[in-house]
């Protein structure tokens, strides 16, 4: 993405080894605002990860994509609905709960299955915190460790979630999950 020109730190190592993950090092990018002005935060969102999607090679073109992060993966072949957790302690399969969850779950991910949508690359942790804007430009966008191969609309959905309220879930708001399979 730095040689297509995409706002990004410039790699300073290829991938290596790091016992049993893989390191990387990049330049540090100093300085930016964690959101672009009020009045054009959503657009400028939408139009950098646009640009993302647009500079980003082919994914027959990037090995390494797979798995995707525990939270991406959502079209997983494991047991249960949920993805694989990403903190042990917390099964999202066996966690008790209202019903409605797990069927806007499973409708939500039978429709993006059906939707048989080409899979491009995109930012799968697209959240302010990993964003820096000098004003209403983007400056960086950091944690490339994020990046996944799926449809344009999964892609958005993670990008929403970016997006949302503060204080949710905490705020005991609903109201996405619920929209969520009415879109898809």
């Amino acid at each position: 993405m730095f040689q297509a020109g995409y706002p990004c730190p410039r790699p300073l190592t290829g991938a290596a080894p790091f016992g049993d993950d893989i390191a990387t090092a990049e330049a540090y990018v100093p300085g930016g605002a964690m959101l672009p002005s009020a009045d054009q935060a959503a657009q400028a969102f939408a139009e950098a990860f646009a640009r993302l999607i647009t500079q980003a090679p082919r994914p027959v073109e990037v090995p390494g994509l797979d798995p995707a992060p525990s939270w991406a993966a959502w079209s997983h072949a494991e047991n249960g609905l949920w993805p694989r957790p990403e903190d042990p302690d917390i099964n999202l399969n066996e966690v008790a709960g209202p019903q409605w969850i797990d069927d806007a779950g499973r409708q939500a991910r039978d429709r993006l299955r059906a939707g048989g949508s080409e899979a491009v690359i995109g930012h799968c942790d697209w959240l302010a915190s990993n964003l820096r804007w000098s004003g209403d430009a983007l400056l960086v966008v950091h944690d490339w460790d994020s990046m996944t191969a799926d449809s344009e609309p999964v892609l958005a959905g993670f990008a929403h979630w970016g997006t949302l309220p503060a204080g949710f879930p905490e705020s005991g708001s609903c109201w996405c999950a619920q929209s969520a399979v009415t879109h898809v």
